[in-house]
């Protein structure tokens, strides 16, 4: 499993035109979870990114982190997503992920 996050310091490198580098992994993306923070929400990026996966037929997931999914803007709200506040969202997180990626990971979290 190949994970791209544009914020992470390290799936950019230094120097790299940073639109291109997110346009390409974009187009290879089969999935994309589009993890909402009370910081990321406010940001248009968040938007446009999910608008192009979504016009490449790329399935898009909000998660909301600290945040609740519902205070999402439309488009993205238009989007079925949960959020990560208890080990149920987490659980929902590792089974998109097993069905999605046929993964096998065990989807009995609970939040400490």
């Amino acid at each position: 499993m190949d994970i791209f996050m544009s914020s992470d310091g390290q799936s950019i490198p230094f120097g790299s035109n940073w639109v291109h580098k997110i346009e390409n992994d974009l187009n290879s993306a089969s999935i994309m979870f589009v993890f909402v923070t009370p910081d990321s929400i406010i940001s248009n990026w968040i938007y446009f990114e999910a608008g192009f996966a979504y016009s490449k037929g790329i399935e898009v997931i909000p998660v909301g982190i600290g945040i609740d999914i519902a205070l999402l803007k439309a488009p993205l709200n238009l989007l079925q997503g949960f959020n990560i506040a208890s080990g149920d969202g987490l659980n929902n997180f590792i089974s998109v992920v097993n069905k999605k990626l046929d993964y096998h990971f065990e989807d009995k979290f609970s939040y400490v």
